[in-house]
């Protein structure tokens, strides 16, 4: 199982995900943030980073993952947070998850991309 993105390393010294960014394949359980993740954010009940695009507490979040073939991208009410390829496996299972909090889903839909 693994990885390669772009990256730039934060002022905390963790790999954030950056257009442009220097390759580096992760590999296991090695933790990829997202470009704009703030260092001093605390995972706490309805928290949030002083960059976040999540909607506010109360509305829904868009969440968009395109798969196409071995490159993944993760957009957050439109905005692209996360963006990897070379990803192995490149098939599999669709799993949701929401780091240790509830997670609830409105509509779920999927689509083939477009040729």
């Amino acid at each position: 199982m693994g990885l390669t993105s772009d990256v730039v390393l934060g002022p905390d010294k963790r790999p954030r995900w950056k257009q442009g960014g220097e390759p580096r394949t992760f590999t296991g359980d090695r933790q990829l943030w997202w470009s704009l993740h703030d260092p001093e954010y605390k995972e706490l009940l309805d928290t949030r980073g002083k960059s976040d695009v999540e909607s506010p507490v109360g509305e829904w979040t868009k969440v968009e993952c395109l798969c196409d073939g071995t490159r993944i991208t993760i957009r957050v009410n439109g905005t692209t947070v996360n963006s990897a390829y070379d990803v192995s496996p490149a098939a599999g299972k669709i799993l949701l998850q929401s780091e240790g909090f509830e997670l609830f889903v409105r509509k779920f839909e999927l689509h083939p991309l477009k040729p």
